[in-house]
């Protein structure tokens, strides 16, 4: 997958995409770099400036090249410790859109909303 191009129909970045939660500032981006680079798919590190709200906790993002890598490398690092800070990666919770489609609208009640807004117009006017 080419990260770098609009995404096609029906991709999903979140299911190739393992969200790590509450990475302290002693752990450097080289370090964790190193240990998630040799998993399967690994395609690139992301990682979060720290906040002060969450104590300058970071958050990280690390992307895979298919889903399938991506549960695979979960198992891995679920297993890992960086000095002592055991990884929780996290899977994306969110279910794919699916495509709604409405019925069609009839005509006659879209000019009756047509005739209501310009009236509130017209009255908000004055």
């Amino acid at each position: 997958i080419d990260i770098t191009q609009k995404p096609f129909h029906g991709f999903d970045p979140n299911s190739v995409t393992l969200y790590l939660k509450m990475v302290p500032v002693n752990i450097s981006r080289w370090d964790l770099l190193n240990k998630v680079k040799n998993t399967p798919g690994f395609v690139s590190l992301s990682l979060s400036e720290p906040l002060k709200n969450q104590n300058f906790m970071r958050y990280g993002w690390v992307t895979y090249d298919t889903e399938e890598n991506c549960i695979k490398s979960k198992q891995l690092l679920e297993n890992c410790s960086i000095e002592d800070f055991q990884l929780t990666p996290i899977l994306s919770s969110s279910a794919k859109k699916q495509i709604r489609i409405t019925a069609p609208l009839c005509e006659g009640r879209i000019k009756i909303d047509l005739t209501h807004s310009k009236e509130l117009i017209q009255r908000l006017d004055e």
